[in-house]
């Protein structure tokens, strides 16, 4: 979920990805992102099955 500039949180999608790194998620947007601050929430699944969670914020000129 993305928090956009004057439009709140909402969802967005995105193609997900790996890479030869097990600890690296790659994540692209399918439209470009407009310019702005945006808040990115994300949840996974660790391989005990325990869920993982963390949040990221980033702007975008």
């Amino acid at each position: 979920m993305a928090e956009m500039p004057g439009m709140g949180a909402m969802k967005m999608a995105a193609k997900i990805g790996g890479t030869d790194d097990p600890k690296v998620m790659v994540l692209t947007p399918n439209q470009p992102l407009t310019p702005g601050k945006y808040n990115v929430e994300w949840r996974a699944v660790s391989t005990d099955t325990h869920p993982i969670t963390g949040k990221i914020t980033f702007t975008v000129k």
